[in-house]
This record gives C-alpha cells, structure tokens and sequence, in this order.
C-alpha cells in the first residue's frame, strides 16, 4: 500500500510519473505531421491569426510541464486541452517523458 504522498503524485494515467522521472523534468512535446498541418491550416484560415498563435505556444508551454495535470483525460494515455481558440488532442508516453500531438481544431464559437 502507498503512503498518502506518493498517491498524491500520482498522475491522472495511473502511472506514479516520480518512478519514471517526469514529475520533475520537462516533457517534450512532438506533433505528429498531420496534427501540424492541421494547425498550419487553421492559421492560415484565422481571422485573428495572432490569437492562434498565443494558443498554440500557451499550449506547448502547458504540455512541457505538466501535460498529465492539464485539460480532460480521454481514453487510454490520451487527453484534449482547450486554449482558445483551439483544442489540442495528445497522447502521454510517461516512460519517455513524451508528448504527442495527435490533432488540433478551432473552436468555433466562444460562449
């Protein structure tokens, strides 16, 4: 059985990412070429290209610390972020302290 600390580190994947090292280190991000060309084409689209992208770097700065504690977990290893205007899909590999874009989509319409 864990101590109350150790459950605590536990990421939302179920993996104690201390054992692994990527509670202190950062992440690195990868996107898979589609994931990139979608967000290529959504720039090239953006009516406010400049909001696309302070998204994408929030977004990538977000995933490099800690992509386990951000946005809403999915199946598996897979999660989304939102950081309007766009939602980002990626994929955690703890083991090698990876991230991978998996797509990105614009949101839109803001509530």
């Amino acid at each position: 059985m864990e101590d109350k600390a150790t459950a605590t580190r536990r990421s939302s994947t179920g993996r104690n990412l201390e054992a692994v090292g990527c509670a202190t280190m950062k992440w690195t991000v990868v996107w898979t070429a589609n994931a990139h060309k979608e967000l290529v084409n959504i720039w090239l689209q953006a009516g406010d290209r400049q909001n696309v992208t302070k998204a994408a770097n929030q977004a990538e700065l977000l995933l490099k610390r800690r992509p386990d504690q951000v946005g809403e977990s999915r199946e598996q290893l897979e999660r989304i972020l939102i950081e309007w205007p766009l939602t980002f899909r990626y994929r955690l590999i703890p083991d090698d302290c990876l991230v991978e874009v998996l797509g990105v989509w614009p949101i839109l319409s803001r509530r």
